[in-house]
């Protein structure tokens, strides 16, 4: 495997390390809880609104996005960084 090759996956695997360190940090419990409890509240708002009131659907939509996003973009990377370690032992034990 080329060296470039080899270091893209290993700041992969380094993405990855991070995202799970994070996830487990208290600042990462507490931004994972508040992006989820921002969503649970515009979805319970979203449900009572008058359908008139289009600004702020959309503005309770853009919340409940944004919150749902903040969780994927992690858990992906922590995924990427997974996927990645274990393409690199496939690549070992070949070698």
């Amino acid at each position: 495997m080329p060296q470039h090759d080899l270091n893209e996956l290993q700041k992969k695997i380094g993405l990855g390390l991070d995202a799970e360190a994070f996830m487990r940090s208290d600042l990462g419990m507490y931004l994972l809880g508040r992006a989820e409890m921002d969503a649970i509240d515009a979805i319970n708002e979203l449900k009572a609104i008058d359908a008139s009131q289009t600004d702020r659907i959309r503005a309770l939509q853009s919340i409940i996005a944004r919150s749902e996003n903040f969780e994927i973009w992690i858990r992906e990377a922590f995924e990427v960084g997974k996927a990645s370690e274990v393409q690199l032992e496939l690549m070992d034990t070949q070698d």
